[in-house]
């Protein structure tokens, strides 16, 4: 009955660590293979920026995406993230 409770025990503590535990940061060099999580993670970030009133500023991971963002030189999604640019400042103007 003892190792039941420390069984349990231990499974509540594990539970607890991965609820609390950061999200993976992707370096920039990964974002620039994958040209659609840039995008999916670009306004994301943008927006997060813009209710940090505080300053705390832009979560490592979004640095990285806002990094490969600036260094991808593939067209198509040159044109795609501006798009994406675009929608994000109709919002803030409708705001």
């Amino acid at each position: 009955m003892k190792s039941l409770k420390y069984i349990l025990m231990g499974i509540t503590v594990l539970t607890a660590a991965a609820c609390n535990a950061e999200p993976e940061v992707k370096t920039a060099e990964w974002y620039m293979q994958h040209h659609d999580e840039v995008l999916a993670k670009y306004k994301e970030c943008k927006a997060a920026q813009d209710n940090s009133y505080g300053g705390t500023g832009y979560s490592d991971d979004c640095k990285n995406v806002l990094k490969a963002s600036n260094q991808i030189k593939d067209p198509d999604f040159i044109k795609a993230l501006n798009k994406v640019r675009l929608e994000y400042a109709k919002e803030i103007l409708n705001k």
